[in-house]
């Protein structure tokens, strides 16, 4: 009937417009209901209000990651940033490691809020990176020897130049969702390191200039 009509298709321009869902809230409105001979104008109510809704303000799920403060890293073509250099934004006060540690260095590197770190040779070159779930599960060793992380690090962890530029190490973190990124010189020595949070910080600055 047109007035049942008239609540699905209400209903779903409202879920549309507020959580940002097209295709898949149609198809699902439409199968819950049954009313496939309105699936034309359901899927035209999500689409139209989707597109007003992107005009004005963030969806529902968007507004609450941003009052989380969660380190979300929106599409590229809607956020500012700058022409400037991965050197400019990295952190350079790095906690880095070598392959081989005691207990009591694994201690105090625990004691960070950093959920990832650097492992380094004794020339300062990266050989990669450990997470700070691995170093807790070595560091309630009972054994008193120095413990080798390389066993237990990524070996193939991603890096970039610190000549690269902001958009490029941004692109890298989207692509393959990246959490921390060292930053190496011409012959692989660790100068800094990256994070979602650099980024954000980036963002802000770019917008506000």
């Amino acid at each position: 009937s047109p007035p049942g009509m008239y609540a699905l298709v209400g209903a779903a321009a409202s879920l549309g417009g507020m959580a940002r869902i097209t295709v898949s809230l149609a198809v699902i409105l439409v199968e819950a209901t049954g009313n496939t001979q309105y699936s034309l104008p359901v899927l035209f109510a999500v689409m139209t209000s989707k597109a007003v809704g992107d005009r004005f303000n963030h969806g529902i799920y968007d507004v609450h990651i941003h009052l989380k403060k969660m380190p979300l890293l929106e599409d590229p073509t809607r956020v500012s940033l700058c022409d400037e250099v991965v050197s400019s934004i990295m952190a350079q006060d790095v906690q880095s490691l070598q392959p081989a540690e005691s207990h009591a260095r694994l201690y105090s590197i625990l004691q960070t809020s950093h959920n990832a770190f650097p492992l380094v040779n004794s020339k300062g070159s990266l050989l990669g990176l450990i997470s700070r779930n691995a170093l807790l599960q070595l560091s309630s060793s009972s054994n008193p020897e120095p413990i080798n992380l390389t066993p237990f690090s990524n070996l193939g962890a991603y890096s970039i130049r610190e000549s690269a530029t902001v958009r490029r190490a941004y692109d890298l973190f989207r692509s393959m969702g990246l959490r921390h990124l060292p930053v190496v010189t011409v012959d692989n020595t660790l100068c800094g390191i990256l994070t979602r949070k650099d980024f954000l910080e980036h963002c802000a600055s770019c917008t506000e200039c």
